[in-house]
């Protein structure tokens, strides 16, 4: 009697236990995305210096996501590819200059992500007194 309690006990805290561990091992890969190989980060990396903006927004990715990351790296590319026009890091650009003080480069961001029709961007302008437009 008292082992099949024990069994119970066991099974029921292994069934309980084994399925999170392994949604939460999913979750990891699926949320922090899996970083670029050694030859694909090479390969990304000749693409966005020659200008691809599709291999600047992997590298921002892989930077930004790979454990350990490079916030360095990561900004870095984020800024050559809101340079480069594309108004989702233009966005997120600005949002992170502006949560860091730098009002002025955050700003120019936002306008110009808002320029290209970026909602968030327009919002988060209209709501923002530093980049407030003198009357």
């Amino acid at each position: 009697m008292a082992s099949s309690r024990l069994w119970n006990r066991y099974t029921l805290t292994a069934l309980c236990v084994l399925p999170v561990a392994a949604l939460w091992g999913w979750q990891q890969l699926y949320v922090r995305g899996p970083s670029l190989s050694p030859a694909a980060l090479s390969q990304q990396l000749q693409l966005a210096q020659a200008g691809d903006s599709k291999a600047m927004v992997a590298l921002i990715q892989h930077y930004q996501l790979s454990v350990p990351g490079d916030p360095k790296q990561a900004r870095y590319w984020m800024t050559q590819a809101a340079d480069k026009g594309i108004a989702t890091w233009q966005y997120q650009l600005g949002n992170d200059l502006l949560r860091e003080g730098q009002t002025a480069s955050g700003c120019r961001y936002l306008t110009l992500a808002a320029a290209q029709g970026e909602e968030e961007a327009r919002q988060l302008l209209a709501a923002s007194p530093a980049c407030a437009k003198p009357a």
